[in-house]
């Protein structure tokens, strides 16, 4: 999948991101975010603090106090405070579209 996202953002020169978070109805336990620029960034929460390990296209790694939600958010360019929903009818997703059927076509017919 992170190949595929990596080619979107190529592709289409455009942001691609992907972010996940695990919780048992309390504070977050896992939570990361990768990020598509073309560069790739990848943060990651550590452990129940607010801070996050940013690792770099380049191989380094930098921790910081931060949120990986919000850091990803900044990269496609969406001011957040930590609570975002983008399940929200309200948000308006347009200038972040990218034609899926074709492009999954055409990822396809390239990878082979």
């Amino acid at each position: 999948m992170l190949k595929y996202l990596k080619w979107l953002s190529l592709t289409f020169s455009r942001v691609v991101t992907y972010y996940s978070a695990a919780s048992h109805g309390g504070p977050l336990e896992l939570e990361y975010a990768w990020v598509f620029t073309p560069d790739e960034f990848v943060y990651c929460s550590i452990d129940y603090t607010d801070r996050i390990r940013e690792f770099s296209p380049r191989g380094g790694s930098v921790e910081r106090q931060d949120d990986a939600l919000v850091r990803m958010l900044k990269h496609l360019e969406i001011e957040s405070t930590g609570y975002f929903a983008p399940h929200r009818s309200g948000f308006d997703w347009t200038p972040f579209a990218i034609p899926s059927d074709v492009a999954l076509a055409e990822f396809i017919t390239e990878d082979d």
